[in-house]
């Protein structure tokens, strides 16, 4: 589905962030990690379409991503930032079903079939108690899960999200990796995450990116996961145990 090949660009004369080889197949989930500052947002705002000045080749289902209009990626594409706008006056359902708008004008009545599936998204993220409540009366954090709510209610073939465990607390984090897990199942939705936050997308993703000073030192997920790399990566010693109920490496850092 997404294919660069030798791409590189610089957004300021600090970093240049380069991609030799990446491929991201139809509904798998993708984990970009690394220090801050190491390329993770910016790799986002590419695969987003929000570069034009860049080396190499982006594909998109086999289209060179500079022929597909800014109104064709609005269909294929949903950017959600670390912290993203909303109207404090909307209920959480209003909010959630402005996904599937697309950004076009707010319509009333909605289909029976735009309720339902918003409604089925808002029960997953066990948000329905608070569908009629305004935005305004409610914490950050659910704030945080009714943006990702809409995200998900976009109909995107590509959810790219900057940082979506910010705000979340454990329970939170775990129903988010539940959601996005069973939505990327359905094979009509890929999932690219950027998160410093090593242990949410070890759970979380298929595989996971590892972005050192905007190249990348190493793809894969719990196979390549070593004291070493999180050293070299994130400039900090640790220790890898097996969490003995999921098989998945639990990363201890070393003060």
């Amino acid at each position: 589905m997404i294919e660069l090949k030798d791409v590189a660009f610089s957004l300021d004369e600090n970093l240049t962030v380069e991609v030799d080889d990446l491929e991201i197949s139809e509904s798998e989930i993708v984990g970009i990690t690394g220090n801050g500052g190491s390329g993770k947002s910016s790799l986002l705002k590419l695969l987003y379409g929000d570069i034009k000045d860049f080396e190499g080749c982006y594909f998109f289902d086999g289209k060179n991503i500079s022929d597909i209009s800014k109104k064709e990626r609005k269909v294929i594409f949903y950017f959600l930032p670390p912290i993203a706008d909303f109207n404090p006056e909307d209920t959480l359902f209003d909010h959630v079903i402005r996904g599937q708008l697309n950004y076009k004008k707010f319509l009333n009545p909605y289909s029976p079939s735009q309720k339902e599936m918003t409604s089925d998204i808002i029960h997953s993220l066990n948000l329905s108690h608070l569908s009629n409540h305004r935005l305004k009366s409610l914490s950050h954090s659910i704030i945080k899960m009714a943006n990702l709510a809409q995200g998900i209610n976009s109909q995107c073939k590509v959810l790219l999200m900057d940082s979506p465990e910010l705000f979340l607390d454990f329970r939170q984090k775990i129903t988010l990796t539940r959601t996005l897990k069973k939505y990327a199942a359905t094979g009509k939705i890929s999932i690219i995450v950027a998160s410093s936050d090593l242990d949410f997308l070890i759970k979380l993703c298929d595989k996971i990116i590892f972005l050192k000073n905007g190249k990348i030192f190493a793809t894969g997920h719990s196979e390549i996961i070593t004291d070493s790399l999180i050293k070299e990566v994130f400039g900090v010693q640790s220790i890898i145990s097996k969490n003995i109920i999921s098989t998945l490496p639990e990363i201890h850092i070393i003060e």
